[in-house]
C-alpha cells in the first residue's frame, strides 16, 4: 500500500469524540456541496483524533483500540482497504460494520508501520471508559469549570517582565487567560495562537487582564520542545509570558491539573481565582464579553 497520501497529516487537539454528521465536499465540477447525512454511528474503534487528522489524541480505556495496542500519537493510515486522512474517513470505513466485526488497522508509529486487528463494539458517546465486562462508565466532563484554579507549578518561563509573576495567587484581582498548547499542533496554529493574538492586541494595555501561554506537550517530544514553542509563538507575534511543562521524562502537570481535553485549551480565571471558562477556542468577541463581565 502506498503511503505518500499520508505524509500531509499532523494536527492536534483536540479533542472531542468524532461524531461529525455533515461536512463540505467538492463535486466533479469543483463546486462545493453539502455532504449527505451519514447513518447513525453504530460501532466504534475507541480512538479520538487530533482535530481533522488521523493522528490519535486519545485512546478510550478498555476500548477496541486500547485492547489492540494502539497508542496516543499513532497515525492511522488505513482501515481495511480505506485510506484514512481525517476523522470522516474512519467513520466512512466502519459505517456499515456491526458490533463484533473485526477490521484491520494500519498505523504509523514514529518510523514504524504496524498492523492491528480491531474488534468493533457498539458506539457510545461522551468521555467514557469501557469496563472489562463491556459496561460503560461515564467520566467527568473535561475542564474544571467553576472550581478554584490549581496553582501553576511551571518553573521554565520566557518573557516574564520585571515585577510580573506567573503565579495565579500573586495575580488575584486580575482576569487571567491561559492558553495550553503544543508546538506541532495544527489547531494551535490555526485556532489557538490566532485567538490569543487577537485577545492580546485588544487587552495588552489593560492592567486588569493577564495573558499567559504554557507549552504542555504530552507526545512527540522531539518536535514539541520549548525552543520550537517559542519560535512558533514569535511567528504569530504573540508577546506574552510563555512557560514550558512536559517532557518525555516528566508528564505535563499543568495539562492534567486543568483536566484539559486536548490542545489548544483556553482557561479563563476570574479575580477570585475561580475558573470561569475552558474550551478549545476563545474568539475575541467571546473573550471581550467574558472579560467585561469578570472585571466588574
Amino acid at each position: 500500500m502506498s503511503r505518500n497520501s499520508h505524509l500531509q497529516k499532523h494536527l492536534c487537539l483536540a479533542v472531542t469524540m468524532v461524531t461529525i454528521l455533515f461536512g463540505i465536499v467538492t463535486d466533479a465540477a469543483g463546486q462545493t456541496a453539502t455532504r449527505p447525512k451519514r447513518k447513525k454511528q453504530r460501532v466504534m474503534t475507541g480512538v479520538r483524533f487530533e482535530g481533522k487528522t488521523s493522528t490519535v489524541s486519545m485512546v478510550i480505556k478498555g476500548g477496541p483500540a486500547a485492547k489492540a495496542g494502539v497508542k496516543v500519537g499513532d497515525e492511522i493510515l488505513s482501515v481495511g482497504e480505506k485510506y484514512i486522512i481525517q476523522p470522516d474517513d474512519l467513520l466512512d470505513a466502519i459505517e456499515n460494520k456491526r458490533s463484533g466485526d473485526v477490521v484491520k488497522l494500519e498505523i504509523k508509529r514514529k518510523n514504524q508501520f504496524m498492523f492491528f486487528n480491531l474488534k468493533l463494539i457498539e458506539a457510545v458517546k461522551g468521555n467514557v471508559e469501557i469496563n472489562a465486562d463491556g459496561s460503560v462508565t461515564d467520566l467527568d466532563e473535561p475542564g474544571i469549570l467553576d472550581e478554584l484554579a490549581p496553582e501553576l507549578t511551571v518553573n521554565e518561563w520566557s518573557g516574564i517582565s520585571e515585577g510580573i509573576s506567573a503565579r495565579l495567587e500573586s495575580n488575584r484581582g486580575k482576569v487571567i487567560c491561559l492558553l495550553l498548547f503544543q508546538a506541532d499542533c495544527e489547531w494551535t496554529q490555526n485556532v489557538g495562537l490566532p485567538d490569543l493574538k487577537a485577545i492580546q492586541d485588544k487587552f495588552k494595555d489593560d492592567p486588569e487582564v493577564l495573558l499567559l501561554a504554557i507549552h504542555t506537550p504530552f507526545r512527540n517530544y522531539d518536535e514539541n520542545t520549548f525552543s520550537n514553542a517559542l519560535q512558533l509563538v514569535e511567528k504569530f507575534e504573540v508577546d506574552v509570558p510563555v512557560g514550558h511543562d512536559g517532557s518525555a521524562n516528566k508528564r505535563t502537570v499543568t495539562y492534567d491539573a486543568f483536566n484539559a481535553y486536548g490542545t489548544p485549551w483556553f482557561v479563563v480565571v476570574d479575580k477570585q481565582g475561580v475558573v470561569r471558562f475552558n474550551d478549545i477556542t476563545l474568539p475575541l468577541a467571546d473573550a471581550t464579553k467574558l472579560f467585561r463581565k469578570l472585571k466588574r
